[in-house]
């Protein structure tokens, strides 16, 4: 089913760009 491939997709990037701004947010509060 290629609908939820691409949706999974999706939500991967959507965790790694989540990810990537909690660290810079955590680096930000422990300068």
């Amino acid at each position: 089913f290629r609908q939820s491939g691409e949706a999974e997709k999706y939500f991967q990037e959507l965790w790694l760009g989540i990810s990537k701004f909690k660290d810079s947010v955590f680096c930000i509060f422990l300068k």
